[in-house]
């Protein structure tokens, strides 16, 4: 298969490695919300609920709220707001 431009396959090679990179982070959130589900508070569901989410924040909280580096862009034609 020919390829219209060295551009367009660094296009696709970039959205292939985002594809698996997100699978990856889908099977870690997976495997930490079913071992949460297992050992934190499983006899008291909305507990363990309401304790997940302020741990959640606590972290973010201390991370002193610094989700800026999450965020990196390669592209400048296409505008991002965080």
């Amino acid at each position: 298969m020919k390829w219209k431009s060295k551009k367009t396959l660094e296009k696709i090679e970039k959205n292939i490695y985002v594809l698996i990179l997100s699978a990856g982070i889908v099977l870690i959130w997976r495997g930490l919300w079913g071992m949460l589900d297992l050992y934190l508070l499983p006899e008291n569901l909305p507990l363990s609920y309401v304790v997940s989410i302020l741990l959640g924040i606590g972290i973010l909280y201390f991370h002193n709220h610094d989700l800026d580096e999450l965020v990196e862009v390669e592209d400048e034609d296409v505008p991002i707001k965080v």
